[in-house]
């Protein structure tokens, strides 16, 4: 999850801009808000309209739209709202447990419950990686296939508009699709292992348009799976030149923007490939800003070295004891760098409660470092303590701006690090919890 917002939204030219395009409300009430704006977003994260929340808690919002799915943004939390031309929406929630309280009224109601009741569904059925990832590739079909037919059947539970059925269903096939494409990649960050599926495994996408502006627009899933496509493609080729080749094969122009844009996404561990990345943001961005970042996203990938000394940190801890890295000198050290919005993160939880039970007598200590803004204190603390979270469980004192964030170069989360019994750094993007090789790995290096 990306720290820095990609703003850049031309490449080569402006985008083209829809017609008959009309007013929709948004208003609400935000019990116990502790942000001071919300906003609407368009799908490729494009601000759309924003607004201030006023000591009440209540906002209104007026925004120009089409037909489609956009994010509504809260702080660091978003979530999918499906709006039409004229609209009138109601969103209510408490900030301190949004998940459970979030409600509409108005028009599109039961269309936008509908969304967030998705939501947790996936969440819920995907939420043990190893059954739903590790497995064979016909079984792995069958589970994105049973989360397309559950959704499909839960749409049935409210009173749904055509016009919206149409395009929930087109949404739940493009979700089916991207799982597809983004299998290797998500085998490979949920569990640590390479996996090589077979040419019939992808043959569901053999026949996909990828030049159906009207689905790029409004489709969610439909986005990110033409933008996937390229990007893996690009990905694909070695070297400067052939990359560069390869994205003038983009034919529509607000797709190639966008494939762009996720360029400053694509600078990480393999140097080689981050500076050839680099060098086409250098060369065609029009965003100083873009440029700027995406150097500073470079230059990070150079900040730590194995065998450096670690950089430090002094935090408070959930008693409001201070605490320091020097603190545990003579300890094997694995650092979580985490934050309470961060859904990756809350994944690894169960793994690591279960690495820190299985070490619990070993001279290893487990800490979780919170990178939550300084509003999510409160957050923060209830969270660690209805969860339980064990180790030691601490706040940074300036989120990604803390000086040990920096120092790492910590620009997205979660983030493992790995200081050995001397204070020294041995692995800055040490594996996650739910990796098999992690455990390996630790009882190793307590050797």
């Amino acid at each position: 999850m990306n720290k820095f917002t990609l703003l850049l939204i031309a490449l080569l030219t402006t985008l083209l801009v829809s017609a008959t395009r009309s007013q929709a409300e948004i208003k609400g009430t935000i019990k116990n808000s502790s942000f001071e704006e919300i906003s609407v977003k368009s799908i490729n994260n494009r601000l759309i309209e924003k607004t201030s929340i006023n000591s009440n808690g209540d906002f209104k919002l007026k925004l120009t739209v089409d037909r489609g799915y956009y994010f509504l943004e809260y702080g660091r939390e978003s979530f999918y709202i499906y709006l039409l031309p004229k609209d009138k929406l109601e969103v209510y929630f408490d900030a301190n447990e949004m998940e459970n309280t979030l409600t509409f009224k108005g028009e599109r109601s039961q269309a936008n419950t509908y969304l967030q009741q998705k939501s947790s569904i996936m969440e819920k059925m995907t939420e043990d990686v190893s059954t739903f990832y590790d497995v064979t590739e016909n079984q792995y079909l069958k589970n994105i296939a049973a989360i397309k037919s559950r959704l499909q059947s839960e749409m049935n539970n409210y009173q749904l508009s055509k016009s919206f059925i149409t395009d929930e269903e087109k949404s739940l096939q493009f979700n089916y699709l991207l799982s597809i494409q983004n299998y290797k990649s998500s085998y490979k960050y949920t569990l640590g292992k390479e996996v090589e599926p077979s040419d019939a495994f992808y043959s569901e996408l053999a026949s996909l348009d990828l030049r159906n502006m009207e689905d790029y627009k409004v489709q969610p899933y439909y986005y990110y799976l033409v933008n996937s496509i390229w990007s893996k493609r690009i990905n694909a080729e070695d070297g400067f030149n052939n990359m560069e080749k390869k994205l003038f094969e983009i034919k529509d122009r607000e797709v190639l923007n966008n494939t762009f844009n996720g360029f400053y996404s694509q600078i990480t561990r393999d140097k080689a490939k981050a500076e050839d990345y680099f060098k086409l943001i250098e060369k065609y961005s029009s965003s100083k800003d873009f440029t700027k970042a995406a150097k500073k996203q470079l230059e990070s990938l150079f900040l730590i070295n194995k065998g450096d000394v670690s950089p430090g940190f002094t935090y408070k801890d959930i008693n409001d004891k201070v605490v320091s890295l020097s603190d545990f000198k003579g300890k094997l050290v694995y650092i979580d760098v985490w934050a309470t919005w961060c859904a990756p993160c809350k994944k690894q939880i169960p793994f690591l409660k279960k690495l820190e039970e299985e070490f619990a007598e070993e001279n290893i200590v487990f800490i979780s470092i919170s990178v939550d803004a300084k509003k999510a204190y409160k957050s923060w603390k209830t969270m660690v303590k209805e969860e339980e979270l064990g180790g030691v469980q601490l706040f940074a004192d300036n989120s990604f701006d803390s000086e040990f964030a920096e120092a790492y170069g910590i620009t997205s989360i979660p983030r493992f690090i790995i200081v050995d019994q001397e204070g020294k750094v041995y692995d800055d993007k040490a594996p996650s919890p739910s990796f098999e090789q992690t455990k390996a790995l630790l009882q190793d290096l307590l050797k």
